[in-house]
């Protein structure tokens, strides 16, 4: 997965896997580098702003 600002500079690199993103929403605060990703089978939030990439996994259905 590559993800590029508004003025084609790349942000962050990260390996993908299998799961196929349906929509991606960014936070609007500005110089802000967090998102998230959301498909079939996932939900994840992002922070661009440190070396990588951090992913947090959001959780579906009963709460444990």
């Amino acid at each position: 997965m590559y993800v590029f600002d508004n003025n084609c500079n790349q942000v962050m690199k990260q390996k993908g896997d299998t799961n196929k993103i349906h929509d991606v929403c960014w936070d609007e605060k500005p110089g802000s580098k967090r998102f998230s990703t959301a498909g079939v089978k996932h939900m994840y939030f992002w922070d661009a702003a440190g070396a990588g990439g951090d992913k947090k996994k959001g959780l579906f259905g009963q709460n444990e």
